[in-house]
């Protein structure tokens, strides 16, 4: 999920980051049941989910797996 900077200091259109939206951390993405149909849907159209994929930050952070030393 995306918030634009409106005033405060910030400039404005700039992006901010959600550090609890979906897919934050590799969490996984819960489609609503009301939006089943929908997603359904785009999956035929471009064979992903395109719907998860549109609520994931592109800015989003990942856990870092790489092995100590």
């Amino acid at each position: 999920m995306f918030f634009l900077f409106s005033s405060g200091g910030h400039e404005p259109g700039r992006v901010r980051h959600n550090p609890d939206g979906p897919g934050e951390m590799g969490k996984g993405v819960v489609i609503p049941p009301d939006k089943e149909s929908e997603r359904n849907e785009m999956f035929k159209i471009n064979q992903f989910n395109l719907m998860a994929s549109d609520m994931i930050s592109v800015n989003r952070s990942l856990p870092d797996v790489r092995m100590d030393g």
